[in-house]
């Protein structure tokens, strides 16, 4: 398994073609489901699957948004994830954690907290990691003491509302001080670790297509979601983007989003079966799943089967999550208050899901009483951002002065979080003309 990571369930599905099989390993079995309707029981809140004891279990054995002012072109080529993590980085961090979090503060902990994100394994291998996976080992060490010293110094009393209530809560029922800013990795990992990627893959399905960059520009300018005005103070031009109506009123950029979501979601859903349970769905046998058995949904395989998504459903469609509807509009004459008739048009929404496609099919949050909390801020923080990418800057490849190169995933690692590229294409941005001294900013 290890050799084939991320893409191992999907070639055992490809010899099998069950809904559901086990894998025997060394020490325990794990029951994989591929089939969406099967995963919507599974993962339902039950007595007998629970995701929390497989953290336990895991755990015992171990934007007010805004974009800071850069050149009108970049001389220098850099990678497209490179210029992503250093937006995303400290203003998550800010966000979440105050004026005074450890990124802030330390800002050499930006490369550091990479450093860790791509040994993590590794580290967790726990087999000397100061000397196997010295480096993000060693990375991990100085990212746990600044979050000690954000607890130590009360660092915390400037964060968000959630944080400190989080290290509060902690400090009550009696962890230290290095115990409370340890506990804060896992969450810094969740809010930044899979925020980072996503929003690298989204920009990158957009910008390898030119059609679907003037298509998006042409939606957020005509859809009203962009406001200028002039700032006499600064004497310069000011564009400020309402992510609420993008969200409510671009259906294209959504659909995008969606689409990267499904493309990317690789993650398996985890429940430990802590009483034997039986599944049943009509159409399928029922299938006994045994105590201490752990169960994964495999997202990265269900996001890709045809009989769910279509014959496409291994290519990348920003338009799969749209749907027609048909507005009407009465028109009078300017002499009389009678009708002189309707007028129909058929527009584009985006939809949740594909018409025909399960709910469990679309599994990149999660799914059932554990589906991510923080998914609408996600959505929010890259949407609006990504929106203003596409607005502000022209995008191409670093040698070839064309569109970037759709990147390749690299499903042979082991995913923690969101799937890497085997290789991150080297870019170079630019103003868009008539942009060069534009001040671009977002509001919710």
């Amino acid at each position: 398994m290890f050799w084939y990571g991320a893409s191992y369930f999907a070639r055992v599905n490809e010899e099998t073609k069950h809904p559901i099989f086990t894998l025997q390993t060394m020490t325990a079995r794990t029951v994989v489901v591929i089939d969406p309707y099967l995963a919507a029981p599974i993962q339902r809140a039950s007595k007998n699957l629970s995701f929390y004891g497989m953290i336990l279990e895991v755990f015992a054995d171990m934007l007010n948004s805004f974009l800071p002012p850069t050149p009108n072109a970049t001389t220098t080529p850099t990678t497209l994830m490179t210029f992503v993590k250093q937006i995303f980085t400290p203003a998550n961090a800010y966000t979440f954690y105050g004026p005074k979090n450890p990124f802030a503060l330390h800002p050499s902990l930006i490369d550091k907290f990479w450093d860790y994100e791509a040994g993590m394994i590794a580290v967790m291998a726990d087999l000397i990691p100061s000397l196997t996976a010295r480096k993000p080992y060693l990375a991990r060490q100085s990212i746990n003491a600044a979050l000690h010293e954000f607890v130590q110094k009360d660092h915390y009393r400037l964060a968000s509302p959630m944080i400190q209530k989080r290290v509060q809560i902690n400090l009550k029922h009696g962890l230290t001080p290095q115990m409370a800013g340890r506990a804060e990795l896992i969450l810094l990992f969740g809010i930044i670790g899979n925020a980072v990627p996503t929003t690298f893959w989204f920009l990158a399905y957009i910008f390898a297509r030119p059609d679907l960059v003037a298509a998006i520009r042409a939606e957020t300018r005509a859809r009203g979601v962009v406001s200028t005005a002039f700032n006499p103070r600064t004497g310069t031009t000011e564009n400020t983007i309402s992510v609420t109506a993008l969200k409510a009123k671009c259906p294209l950029i959504m659909s995008t989003y969606r689409e990267t979501l499904r493309s990317i979601g690789n993650l398996s859903s985890v429940r430990l079966v802590t009483g034997t349970h039986t599944v049943t769905v009509p159409g399928y046998r029922s299938y006994v799943l045994k105590k201490g058995v752990m169960v994964q949904i495999a997202s990265g395989v269900i996001h890709s089967l045809e009989s769910v998504w279509g014959a496409d459903a291994k290519t990348f469609n920003p338009n799969r999550f749209l749907s027609p509807i048909t507005t009407t509009t009465t028109t009078t004459t300017a002499s009389s208050s009678k009708e002189n008739g309707d007028t129909y048009t058929v527009e584009k929404t985006a939809t949740a899901l594909p018409k025909g496609v399960p709910s469990a099919a679309f599994r990149t949050f999660g799914g059932g009483s554990v589906i991510c909390p923080g998914r609408h801020f996600a959505m929010t923080e890259i949407v609006g951002f990504v929106a203003l990418c596409v607005n502000m800057f022209e995008v191409v490849d670093a040698e070839t002065g064309a569109a970037p190169e759709m990147p390749v995933r690299d499903d042979r690692r082991i995913p923690l979080s969101v799937m890497k590229p085997v290789r991150e294409p080297r870019i170079l941005m630019k103003r868009r003309v008539g942009q060069e001294s534009v001040v671009w900013r977002l509001e919710v």
